[in-house]
């Protein structure tokens, strides 16, 4: 009697770890969702940032400047998170807000 048809979430290392799961049982899985995982360090070649994005209604999509920015951020800084930190608390708090806000 094993889980199926659920949601796997994994971050950082548990991003590596999931992925693998996911390989292996599929089957077993409904959805997987990396968060900043380990080992993804670029943008496979396939991938299609805009198309991605229209699958999100036009009021919870991101800034236009942040869709332009997000590749050069994924090629040159370690993950969003990472940029979060490092703008300080305050920053990175109202950036939260706005991004719960818009999104919830």
């Amino acid at each position: 009697m094993g889980l199926s048809d659920f949601v796997l979430a994994g971050h950082s290392f548990g991003g590596y770890v999931s992925g693998l799961y996911a390989t292996k049982y599929h089957s077993h899985l409904k959805k997987l969702l990396l968060i900043s995982p380990l080992g993804i360090s670029k943008i496979p070649d396939d991938f299609d940032l805009l198309k991605e994005i229209e699958k999100f209604p036009a009021d919870q999509r991101p800034p236009i400047f942040v869709i332009k920015m997000a590749p050069y951020i994924w090629r040159f800084l370690s993950s969003p998170f990472d940029i979060m930190r490092s703008t300080g608390p305050y920053i990175s708090n109202k950036l939260l807000d706005y991004y719960v806000k818009i999104r919830f």
